[in-house]
């Protein structure tokens, strides 16, 4: 056991090297397993403080196996870096030969951002063993049993009754939703206050605090396309994000800040991953700044309408 242990540490030390201080890695105590049990895998993942590591769902890790439960991500942080683990829990209830996959993790600094690889991990599922000795037992009848209690019925009954009276309030509430539009706002104030003012609103949320990942980066992303359509007259707000970059670099605009915001805001919406808690304060940050930078010394009041969900 002390040897496995040297031995990892010192891969994790090369593979640190190789990746300028980066690095992840995945393990399972054993290979063979039968139907049922739980397969711990530890994740671990290293970098300095300059990077930040976005972390992929537990479900990414394989196809064919059941997640049982993920533990929340432990952080330590010593001598100028930060290492991240986890344990996943699956099991699987059918043998066979399994795969724990080769997951990227998407490691990101003021540069941009690099992929790292973990190991794939085959793993093999095998059925309980038959004493093939023993003779084959009989199966037994079936006993009857002499039940008059008819309650159950109207219990069932009452269930499904109030089961589709919820079932309807459900579907008329979602219709009477959608009918109902996002109602205009509207104000006059400088761009930059009403920036300023929404991003710190969207901050006393506490979206991401509350497991509210995408709900954040949405609210983030489109105050971020208001302010750019307002102050550099692009088409912002229906574009994609790569459109929004290059319309900021035609009017030669700095897009690195933007283009790291969109690029965690796409992350969380559309990818498996999930930015974590460090990124989420650092796209903050960004927006805010972007703002305060991009802000004239002659900021006039104009007439702003936006639209509250």
């Amino acid at each position: 056991m002390i040897q496995k242990g040297f031995i990892w540490i010192c891969l994790l030390s090369l593979t640190l090297a190789a990746q300028g201080q980066s690095a992840v890695s995945v393990q399972l105590p054993d290979k063979e397993y039968l139907i049922g049990d739980y397969l711990r895998l530890s994740v671990t993942a290293t970098t300095d403080t300059l990077h930040s590591i976005s972390w992929p769902a537990p479900e990414s890790f394989s196809d064919n196996l059941e997640v049982i439960s993920a533990a929340p991500l432990d952080t330590l942080q010593e001598a100028g870096s930060i290492t991240y683990s986890t344990e996943i829990i699956f099991s699987a209830y059918d043998s066979g030969n399994y795969l724990i996959r080769r997951v990227p993790f998407l490691i990101t600094d003021k540069q941009g951002t690099d992929t790292l690889y973990t190991d794939s991990i085959a793993v093999r599922i095998e059925t309980l063993p038959v004493d093939t000795t023993q003779a084959f037992k009989p199966i037994k009848e079936n006993l009857q049993v002499d039940y008059k209690d008819r309650r159950w019925m109207y219990y069932t009954a009452g269930g499904l009754v109030l089961l589709a009276l919820l079932l309807l309030a459900l579907r008329w509430w979602k219709r009477r939703r959608k009918q109902v539009a996002a109602a205009p706002v509207m104000a006059k104030t400088s761009l930059s206050q009403w920036a300023l003012g929404q991003l710190q609103q969207i901050e006393q949320q506490q979206y991401w605090q509350q497991g509210q990942v995408k709900e954040y980066y949405t609210a983030l992303t489109n105050v971020l396309r208001m302010y750019l359509e307002q102050r550099f007259d692009i088409r912002a707000m229906e574009a994609t994000s790569d459109e929004v970059v290059e319309q900021m670099s035609q009017l030669q605009i700095e897009t690195n800040t933007i283009q790291q915001i969109l690029q965690l805001a796409d992350m969380a919406k559309f990818a498996k991953s999930r930015p974590v808690g460090e990124q989420n304060s650092r796209a903050m940050e960004l927006a805010t700044a972007f703002v305060h930078q991009t802000t004239p010394d002659n900021d006039p009041e104009v007439e702003i309408t936006w639209h509250v969900d």
